[in-house]
């Protein structure tokens, strides 16, 4: 089991995390769009990243 380390800061996305989230049509407007970096943001930190990756991002 890992544990979630609230000390690192998820501050850069890759550049290839940036084209998988403006290929993605947002049918939800930005509402899902929010609930998308939130996720991925959560997901980096878990995995104690300062970057969000593309598998970070559940479209």
């Amino acid at each position: 089991m890992q544990k979630y380390n609230s000390d690192k800061k998820v501050g850069y996305i890759s550049l290839k995390a940036i084209e998988k989230l403006e290929s993605y049509d947002y049918p939800g407007n930005f509402r899902e769009l929010e609930r998308v970096v939130r996720t991925s943001l959560m997901q980096a930190a878990f995995d104690g990243r300062d970057t969000i990756i593309t598998d970070d991002i559940t479209l």
